[in-house]
């Protein structure tokens, strides 16, 4: 929705993205004077907020969480995830387009890390927690990261449209991060929704923005 439909470079599912996503949005300004009625064409050059524009997300729009905390009985075939209120929430600081198959790198990935996986480093939040992982082999391939996003429509779509069913019925249509980890037996986790992008990551640590003079980020 919004802006973010007119974004025309698509997500090339790995590497690099921009700093931000550029648009060149054009006005026709109609004026009339003693010349007559006469008609101008403005162009100007707009950014939309990227992944490093946004150090978190109201927890209000977190609508339910599988498992459930302090969960005991996790079906040991099914995968952890996060409900979201915001249909195109895990996707609306990505600064790009689906590619022609539908597919776009969400700008936060839902993963979950075994007690002995991580650490809290010794620092206040500023702006957000951090935590420090002691292996990149128990986190999900980036790459991969586009397959487990997705929006779900309670009661199908019954022939209309998705922007119909979001504009008549918002409540229906959701959106969920999926963790692709399988959980092992008696083994205590924790789930954590991070950033995807290190222009994300830096922005939550509070750290400068250097990727933002080469217009990049990963």
């Amino acid at each position: 929705r919004g802006g973010a439909t007119a974004i025309e470079d698509a997500d090339p599912l790995t590497g690099a993205l921009p700093y931000r996503a550029t648009l060149a949005p054009k006005v026709t300004v109609r004026s009339t004077g003693d010349a007559g009625e006469r008609e101008d064409d403005v162009t100007a050059q707009v950014e939309l907020y990227g992944p490093a524009d946004v150090i978190g997300i109201d927890p209000r729009h977190v609508l339910r969480t599988d498992p459930r905390d302090g969960t005991t009985t996790f079906e040991p075939n099914y995968f952890p995830s996060i409900e979201l209120e915001l249909p195109d929430l895990p996707w609306l600081f990505t600064p790009a387009a689906a590619d022609a198959q539908g597919r776009i790198r969400p700008w936060v990935v839902l993963i979950a890390l075994a007690d002995g996986e991580y650490t809290v480093p010794d620092r206040a939040p500023d702006p957000l927690p951090a935590i420090e992982i002691a292996s990149a082999a128990s986190l999900p391939e980036l790459s991969e990261s586009w397959a487990w996003a997705h929006v779900q429509v309670s009661s199908g779509l019954g022939g209309s449209s998705l922007a119909d069913a979001i504009a008549s019925d918002p409540a229906r249509v959701t959106s969920r991060l999926v963790c692709p980890r399988q959980l092992s037996e008696k083994t205590r986790y924790t789930a954590f929704l991070v950033p995807a992008f290190d222009l994300g990551v830096k922005a939550g640590l509070g750290e400068e923005q250097e990727d933002a003079v080469r217009g990049e980020g990963r």
